[in-house]
């Protein structure tokens, strides 16, 4: 059967065309290969019917591709990969509304909008499987989404031979909670299931369902699909997925299914390959390289996995991952370049890693940072794989690096170079939850010393606009980056990428433009305009995690002092207040040791010396060494002079009936 990336190009052409009879007949050709297919059933076409292989995410919204695919539907109303990869369109955005963090983070709004999207995916499954006599990969996705998510309950009612009812306002008694899921249903480009499109009936092909399988969806799903094909090695593992301890399950489950009756038709290697599902989960968060049993029972795990029956795909999968371990755990990077290049060599052709975070991400590490020949040309190889499947923004950043340097071993060509930089910078300006993105690939070339190299891809990507990168050259400029040759210090150049990244809206840049402004510009706060642009940059800060406490510091300090009688009041309440009660010592004393300034000079408060004495020296006990904080405590107590010192202090005793508890800081904690 094709590659994956054969099947993508080709696809992605007739939905250009709008070719909708061709692309049934492909599919249908496709799926009959698989049906075929007497190794590796389900391998490439489960990742064929993925809406992703039709649509080029980063250049068409969601949106448009609902639309296509609706407009499939109604062109070919018959057709059952249009419906499958509909559902599967839909299966995927609740995903995405739902998120990728832990499930008590998620809103309720979001837990509904993706039930939202659910209704909808499930009925276009049941609609598939009216439609085709062999409907595998809608049970197989089926299984997947009531694994994820609760199977809809009109489906449910179905089986247990109700009425179908879909969810409506008048289900959801918060008020705004249904529109609100709307609102995130419309965003991903799925449209609601209406109660007049739902199935009535189940198809008839389904068996009925046991009492267990009520509440173990997945469980009913995956034998719809063994029915119709009892070795389907592909719904094996993406069942063995869901035993995995996030899903409740753990290692034992998986080996018991690889070794049990379902799996007794699989070969010796497929059966390895369901049990490495486990092992893999129990092995990726490697040890320090000092925790010397974690390091070797993790050494003698990958080599007895290694010693199996094992397909290429695990085998190349295995060793990339112990070529990580080696390197991250035991520091040989010589051993994990040799590892790294046997895994390249046991794939299948035209496979390696889909992810650019893990064994990728160290196979650059070792020959970029610790400069392992590529003597055999597995890392350009990797590097024109990779960029050759036109969805990744890092090795196409690498590889244009190596034709524009004619590095590893790659012909020196600036013309191909600008190309992969092109869409590079495309893929780069999307959001993904990788971290081993162009710029990180960046930042490795520079700290593995390859300066020019480095700057150069930091300065294409600038140009091409991408996110960020404006804000990494002003880095350079201005000597903030390790190890930066004299060469590259450019105080015209730093202004002018500074200036850029702000108007590129990247809240550290507008950090370190406001930071430059208070404290090295000399800016003229008594002047409104001044005053009012530097609080917005620290506004737009405040979207930055790494600067949002930073940032209400500075506006609470320039609030205080340069604001209006109200805005005074609101920096010390509202901005510096909140940050006394922080964990980070350095922020609550700093923002302790500014109260205390107001309450010494009554901006924003009622002046109280004995107030403003307490406020500094509870900052001094957080943070005793900072000169600055001292620096204001002397300023406070009047300690330049003895006499005035103590009189300071006897003045503040007297006056300190004039305050309350509010005035005052939080009580030192018992130890």
């Amino acid at each position: 059967m094709k590659a994956i990336s054969s099947i993508r190009a080709t696809v992605r052409a007739l939905v250009q065309s709008r070719s909708y009879i061709q692309l049934d007949d492909y599919y249908a050709t496709l799926e009959q290969q698989d049906w075929e297919n007497k190794e590796e059933p389900g391998f490439p076409y489960l990742e064929a019917v993925r809406a992703g292989t039709l649509f080029d995410y980063s250049l068409t919204s969601w949106q448009d591709a609902s639309e296509f695919l609706q407009s499939w539907i109604a062109a070919r109303p018959d057709s059952y990969h249009a419906r499958l990869i509909m559902a599967g369109f839909c299966f995927g955005r609740a995903g995405d509304i739902r998120g990728s963090g832990w499930a008590d983070s998620v809103t309720q709004d979001r837990w509904l909008g993706a039930a939202l999207a659910c209704e909808r995916s499930a009925a276009l499954f049941v609609q598939a499987m009216e439609r085709s006599p062999r409907p595998i990969a809608a049970c197989i996705e089926m299984m997947q989404m009531t694994a994820h998510f609760q199977e809809p309950y009109w489906l449910r009612q179905l089986f247990a031979g109700l009425p179908p009812e879909t969810i409506t306002h008048d289900d959801i008694e918060e008020p705004g909670l249904m529109d609100a899921a709307l609102a995130h249903l419309a965003a991903v480009g799925v449209p609601r299931l209406q109660l007049d499109e739902v199935p009535q009936v189940l198809p008839s092909s389904l068996a009925p369902r046991a009492e267990h399988e009520t509440d173990q969806a997945k469980d009913y799903w995956l034998m719809r699909a063994l029915d119709l094909r009892p070795d389907h090695v592909g719904a094996l593992m993406n069942y063995a997925n869901y035993l995995q301890p996030r899903w409740g399950g753990s290692l034992e489950d998986i080996d018991g299914l690889a070794g049990g009756p379902l799996c007794a038709a699989l070969s010796e290697p497929q059966r390895n390959a369901i049990r490495w599902i486990g092992i893999y989960d129990e092995l990726q968060s490697f040890p320090d390289s000092d925790d010397t049993p974690a390091v070797e029972e993790y050494r003698r795990i990958f080599e007895s996995f290694l010693a199996r029956d094992l397909r290429p795909d695990e085998r190349g999968e295995a060793l990339g991952r112990y070529a990580h371990f080696v390197s991250y755990s035991m520091a040989d990077h010589a051993r994990a370049r040799d590892l790294h290049a046997q895994s390249v060599a046991a794939f299948p052709p035209d496979m390696y890693f889909f992810d650019v975070d893990g064994p990728f991400r160290s196979f650059a590490h070792v020959s970029i940072i610790h400069h392992m020949p590529d003597h055999d040309g597995a890392f350009k190889r990797v590097l024109e794989l990779m960029s050759q499947w036109n969805s990744m923004a890092t090795p196409m950043a690498l590889l244009a690096v190596a034709h524009q340097f004619g590095r590893w071993g790659v012909e020196q060509d600036s013309a191909r170079a600008q190309q992969l930089l092109d869409r590079a910078a495309v893929l780069a300006s999307k959001p993904t939850y990788d971290d081993f993105t162009a710029l990180a690939a960046a930042a490795m070339l520079w700290d593995g010393g390859d300066h020019e190299q480095g700057y150069f891809l930091l300065q294409q990507l600038a140009e091409r606009r991408v996110p960020e990168i404006a804000s990494n050259l002003y880095d350079i400029h201005r000597g903030f980056r390790d190890n930066t040759p004299d060469s590259y210090l450019d105080d015209t150049a730093r202004d002018l990428w500074l200036q850029r990244a702000v108007d590129e809206g990247s809240p550290l840049a507008m950090y370190n433009m406001a930071y430059r402004k208070i404290f090295e510009d000399a800016t003229d706060f008594s002047q409104r305009q001044n005053l009012d642009h530097v609080v917005g940059l620290l506004q737009g800060a405040r979207k930055e995690p790494r600067t949002e406490a930073l940032s209400r510091l500075r506006i609470g300090v320039l609030l205080r002092d340069h604001g209006t009688e109200q805005e005074q009041q609101q920096g010390v309440r509202e901005y510096l207040r909140p940050l006394v009660d922080e964990d980070h010592d350095w922020r609550a004393a700093k923002a302790s040791a500014e109260i205390g300034l107001a309450y010494a000079y009554g901006r924003g408060v009622k002046k109280s010396r004995f107030a403003a004495i307490e406020w500094v020296q509870h900052a001094v006990r957080i943070e005793p060494d900072d000169e600055k904080i001292n620096d204001v405590q002397a300023e406070v107590m009047n300690s330049h002079s003895l006499v005035k010192t103590v009189g300071t202090v006897f003045g503040a005793f007297m006056s300190r009936g004039s305050v309350s508890a509010e005035d005052l800081p939080p009580k030192p904690t018992e130890q």
